[in-house]
């Protein structure tokens, strides 16, 4: 198509796992000129090779794309274009707020939130079976998938659980061997565990407006938008510092009072435990740094719009390219 051959493109990866590998065949149906050395081939290294820009959905994720521990099989690809990579974190649509949310107990705003997420929590609580008292209440709504980071909380539980007021609410649904080990710990701690292990079972609102932390310590994350709907409800994350979650959530500093969450980074059930030690005792012994924190999650700023901005100023800059 010659009308096309000034036209500038950009390639925005969401996640490199997802490839399209397909039969060289489809070549000749397309009229592509790739020389294909074996029998398939990979659509996304294609495109990598053959954009004027790639984009990927946080910067923390395009830079850990340069290794092979994230590209894998495409590393090389990569690395030959990682002068034109860049990444642009993914905004959060505006429905995403617990003011205009109908399917939570009681709507609540930056004003209200210490008066009426209370009341969504002691919902939740009722939900769960759980006593409603001053319990740390931690959540997590998830693909239950081994990427998601799921072997860690499960190496985890025991520790965490020690303390009866920690209670854990989980809503997901996939891999059965998962699914078997939250089952086996929801009867073992029938008072404090609380699992969905389908999507329908219950809302993701309920968790989202009623739980004290959310959890999402993920082995790799290219953005996530959990955390980001955790934020605007005023529930604290607890992630990995990888990918989005690491551009979207600050560490919290207890004497500056700024930050949105806590984060840790080796991949470690120690770490973890750590972690969620740490959001607890700041729930349970410093509760002007807890209501601080609730106050600068739904403070931060995920928008469309500021990703919008990103997106046309790169536009912008490859089509000055062609003139």
């Amino acid at each position: 198509y010659p009308e096309y051959e000034s036209a500038k493109t950009m390639l925005t990866i969401h996640n490199l796992n997802y490839q399209g590998e397909v039969s060289k065949e489809l070549i000749s149906h397309f009229d592509l000129d790739y020389y294909v050395g074996g029998n398939t081939l990979n659509i996304l290294e294609s495109g990598i090779n053959s954009s004027d820009i790639i984009t990927t959905v946080s910067k923390t994720y395009a830079e850990e794309l340069k290794y092979s521990y994230y590209s894998g099989n495409l590393n090389n690809a990569i690395l030959r274009r990682q002068s034109s990579l860049y990444g642009i974190v993914n905004g959060l649509d505006e429905k995403f707020s617990p003011s205009r949310d109908l399917e939570i107990a009681e709507k609540y705003d930056s004003n209200t939130v210490f008066k009426k997420k209370p009341t969504n929590k002691k919902f939740l609580c009722d939900l769960c079976g759980f006593e409603y008292d001053n319990s740390f209440v931690i959540g997590m709504v998830s693909r239950l998938d081994y990427i998601k980071g799921f072997d860690l909380v499960i190496d985890s539980m025991d520790e965490f659980l020690k303390d009866e007021r920690v209670k854990f609410v989980l809503l997901g649904d996939g891999d059965k061997r998962i699914k078997d080990s939250f089952m086996y710990y929801q009867e073992k701690y029938p008072n404090q565990v609380k699992c969905f292990l389908e999507y329908h079972g219950t809302k993701a609102e309920y968790i989202y407006a009623g739980a004290d932390a959310f959890l999402m310590p993920s082995r790799i994350e290219p953005c996530g938008t959990s955390q980001m709907i955790a934020l605007k409800y005023g529930t604290i994350p607890i992630v990995r510092q990888t990918g989005g979650l690491n551009d979207t959530i600050k560490q919290f500093d207890p004497f500056g009072k700024l930050g949105s969450g806590f984060k840790f980074y080796n991949y470690d059930v120690r770490d973890l435990i750590y972690t969620i030690n740490l959001a607890k005792d700041t729930y349970f012994d410093y509760k002007d740094n807890w209501n601080m924190l609730i106050n600068n999650a739904m403070s931060e700023d995920n928008s469309f719009l500021r990703c919008a901005k990103e997106y046309l100023n790169l536009y912008s800059m490859i089509k000055k390219r062609g003139e």
